[in-house]
């Protein structure tokens, strides 16, 4: 690539429901929060049982989760869902825009080499908290380029 992708443009429907697995993120009887972030780096993975053929190893029950301060990452952006979202319609969705970030990341000057999109109806999902009833639909994705 001789560019970089300026933001991510999605559609997305979303219904949280009543988180029922809660912990030390996000507690009972709450309403669930849904995720989409998306992340581009040159992370150099140092996983013993995946080695460098995989730049980056998420390990959801440990002892690697993703970190966007990581030191590979170079651009990342996320919208963080808190309500029901493109539910206008029994089959409505709708469409967002989730911009990078790349000042407060790696910056401009160094090259990505690899690119992380993740959607999750739990925020919290990685740590096994959330709610078992919450949905995200998604279609069309799009890498959005100056």
């Amino acid at each position: 690539c001789t560019s970089r992708p300026k933001a991510l443009k999605v559609w997305v429907r979303y219904t949280p429901g009543t988180v029922d697995k809660g912990d030390s993120h996000i507690s009972e009887g709450e309403t669930d929060k849904g995720i989409i972030y998306v992340a581009v780096g040159d992370w150099k993975s140092s996983d013993s049982t995946y080695g460098s053929e995989w730049p980056i190893v998420v390990r959801t029950k440990g002892p690697v989760l993703f970190n966007p301060n990581d030191e590979g990452t170079i651009g990342y952006g996320e919208h963080i869902f808190t309500e029901n979202y493109g539910t206008e319609t029994e089959t409505s969705l709708k469409e967002i825009t989730i911009p990078l970030d790349y000042e407060g990341y790696g910056g401009y000057n160094r090259k990505p080499e690899t690119i992380l999109i993740v959607a999750s109806a739990s925020q919290y999902g990685d740590y096994y908290e959330g709610s078992s009833s919450s949905v995200m639909w998604l279609d069309d994705m799009e890498l959005i380029y100056e």
